[in-house]
């Protein structure tokens, strides 16, 4: 009998609250049971702003503040607890083990130091001269044009696409298992969101990671990764093979088919007013209001 493989991420049963004093509405509920797993492949979590899902990668991550409430009945990264994790243990693995893209990689990076300094941090065990030139390798494999320019600017001195290339590399640079992008590419133009997701597939491809990638845009995610998560209100309500999601086949709960059905197609030459997305309070589970 082969043996099952330990999944890269398991998620059982998440539960992330933020206490009353965060809201005019009492405690919210920004994480409701959610449970997954992610192995050497690409997963995305879709939803709508406030679903939840930057909340599910921060608890991972253990960067949610200290006021949050996690909850869990399994929460693993290659089989180890991460609850249990002491601060100074999950600094370690958010160095070496656990990748992450944030947002807004400009305001992400330290405006006082040189970008070539700031990836220079994640080596150990080099000498300058040879931590230099992996640097520069590094900016080099994330298309950068001039990667001599770019170790020595500051953030400012660079554009948002390029700060997103290199933390790109920063977060490439020790070699993670898992890599959670979170929005990477949601403010840069059509043409370098498309340059950016290749590079961000080919590299994964290359050094064998996973990757959790989380946005809003659904047709992006079902063309860029393997498996979809569809979150509404802090819940999973579906997931399903991207290549059903893009097709629009496979998606079976009413609010997938009413996100789908809800975006713009400019090729189909569809005329008229949009469908309006009825939502179900049951979506939410019963006795719960939306966070």
């Amino acid at each position: 009998m082969k043996k099952k493989k330990t999944p890269l991420l398991a998620v059982e049963d998440l539960r992330v609250s933020y206490p009353a004093s965060h809201s005019r509405r009492g405690e919210v509920k920004a994480v409701r049971g959610v449970s997954f797993t992610v192995g050497h492949e690409k997963v995305g979590i879709v939803g709508e702003s406030g679903s939840g899902k930057s909340s599910i990668a921060r608890a991972v991550l253990g960067l949610l503040p200290p006021s949050a409430r996690v909850e869990a009945k399994r929460l693993a990264f290659k089989g180890r607890d991460l609850l249990g994790r002491n601060e100074k243990h999950m600094r370690y693995l958010r160095g070496k083990r656990l990748g992450f893209i944030p947002q807004d990689a400009r305001m992400a990076l330290n405006p006082v130091m040189t970008v070539g300094a700031q990836i220079a941090e994640t080596c150990s065990g080099l000498t300058r001269r040879e931590t230099r030139e992996r640097v520069l390798e590094m900016l080099d494999a994330v298309r950068m044009d001039d990667p001599e320019r770019v170790w020595s600017a500051y953030p400012h001195q660079l554009s948002g696409g390029m700060c997103q290339r290199a933390m790109i590399a920063m977060m490439l640079m020790p070699g993670p298992d898992l890599l959670i992008a979170d929005e990477p590419s949601s403010a840069l133009d059509a043409q370098l969101r498309g340059e950016i997701l290749r590079l961000m597939e080919g590299l994964a491809r290359e050094r064998g990671m996973g990757l959790l990638f989380i946005s809003h845009d659904m047709n992006l995610v079902g063309s860029f990764c393997d498996r979809v998560l569809v979150m509404y209100g802090g819940r999973i309500l579906e997931s399903l093979a991207a290549r059903d999601l893009v097709s629009q086949t496979g998606a079976s709960h009413p609010y997938t088919r009413g996100l789908l059905a809800c975006a713009p197609h400019l090729r189909e030459g569809r005329k008229g007013n949009l469908p309006v997305l009825e939502r179900d309070p049951a979506w939410l589970g019963e006795g719960e209001s939306s966070p």
